[in-house]
């Protein structure tokens, strides 16, 4: 759900939400990128925007650090569409993340609920190779099968950056 709002509209931009623990690469990037979006909207950017602080006023362009999850949250923010937000609403946390590249180590693997295995099949071609896994037991299967080619590689699913 990526699109610019209508850039005769009035209101504020706001890099929000934002992870507690985000680096402070990752909220310069974050706050830089909110007000560049802002200027190119004509709207004003409101730093260290929270909705407790800000409530009775506009609701702003979300200019969020991940996807939103669920409808349900973006509701509560007042995320009705596309417009509302640079960036976008996944139905399960999982689907924000790198984990939907690759596929489970087999079939009858731990997935949560929502998984679909068609993605991962679909990029297998493009995509270096790897499993997906959502417990350690799978986790341990998939390191082994892997180790037996070579070197493997272990990333955290919502890591960023290198």
């Amino acid at each position: 759900m990526t699109s610019l709002p209508n850039p005769r509209a009035e209101g504020i931009v706001a890099a929000f939400p934002r992870r507690a623990q985000a680096s402070e690469h990752d909220v310069a990037s974050q706050d830089a990128l909110a007000s560049r979006l802002a200027a190119l909207l004509g709207r004003s950017y409101v730093p260290g925007y929270r909705p407790s602080r800000h409530r009775g006023g506009p609701t702003p362009y979300y200019v969020p650090d991940r996807s939103i999850v669920g409808a349900a949250r973006a509701a509560v923010l007042g995320i009705n569409s596309s417009a509302d937000l640079y960036g976008g609403v996944v139905p399960h946390a999982f689907v924000a993340t790198k984990s939907i590249s690759h596929g489970l180590v087999t079939p009858r693997a731990r997935c949560p609920a929502g998984w679909a295995s068609a993605l991962p099949d679909a990029l297998h071609d493009v995509v270096l190779e790897g499993y997906t896994a959502f417990c350690p037991e799978d986790a341990l299967a998939a390191g082994q099968r892997l180790l037996s080619r070579g070197a493997v590689r272990v990333k955290p699913a919502d890591a960023t950056a290198g």
